[in-house]
């Protein structure tokens, strides 16, 4: 995810380490913000001596900036089925403050002590502004084969679980694909539109060998409605 702050698009990133010992081949060491270099058109990301936050609360799913101010959300430990409880931050004046559950914003508040906003897939989501729900959560879950929504009128909700937004293009001769990671592209939609979202997302496959080439893909989608 990224926004512009004070002129500068910052970039939310992970910075990861590789540990043969890890179930994925690495190990997450923490994340911060990254900076969009227009000269080298290139995202600039620091090393791991300037990290802004370690893996506890991982405020690097999505991003969303709302009145000026930058919100960030982070999907952490324990998973459950395949989801992960997601915790809301905002930045002011350059610090991370998180929400907590007395409805505060407490810099450098623990994990056990952030408030749940909605869960979500691993590693990435969306969270944009949309006609007919205030604010909307685009998400997968785990090695999912749809893309799901939560909605809420105000950023610290309450969320509200939504209907599925979209069926994954995924190969169809294979039946171990998933989406993963969607991004709701706004730049990419029509205004003359309202009622479509622009996204994208990974496939992969839990399959040995995959039968087709898994490549990311993209659709046009209708916005789920509240009834």
């Amino acid at each position: 995810g990224g926004f512009v702050d004070d002129g500068v698009t910052k970039v939310l990133y992970r910075l990861f380490q590789t540990d043969a010992q890890a179930a994925y081949g690495v190990t997450l060491l923490g994340g911060g913000f990254g900076r969009w270099d227009a000269a080298k058109q290139r995202i600039v990301v620091p090393g791991a001596a300037s990290l802004q936050w370690d893996p506890s609360i991982d405020p690097g799913d999505a991003s969303l900036v709302v009145d000026g101010t930058p919100y960030v959300w982070g999907c952490h430990a324990p998973i459950d089925f395949l989801a992960s409880p997601c915790a809301l931050g905002r930045l002011d004046g350059g610090e991370l403050e998180l929400y907590t559950k007395g409805d505060a914003w407490v810099a450098g508040a623990d994990v056990a002590d952030t408030s749940t906003m909605f869960e979500s897939g691993p590693w990435i989501s969306s969270v944009v502004a949309a006609p007919g729900a205030a604010f909307l959560h685009v998400y997968a879950s785990g090695f999912g084969t749809t893309l799901e929504t939560h909605s809420a009128a105000r950023v610290v909700g309450p969320w509200s679980s939504g209907p599925t937004l979209a069926q994954c293009d995924l190969p169809s001769k294979d039946p171990h694909a998933f989406c993963a990671g969607p991004v709701v592209h706004t730049e990419l939609m029509d205004p003359t539109r309202p009622g479509e979202l622009v996204v994208s997302y990974g496939v992969g496959s839990t399959a040995s060998q995959p039968t087709e080439p898994t490549e990311p893909g993209t659709l046009s989608t209708s916005i789920p409605r509240r009834s």
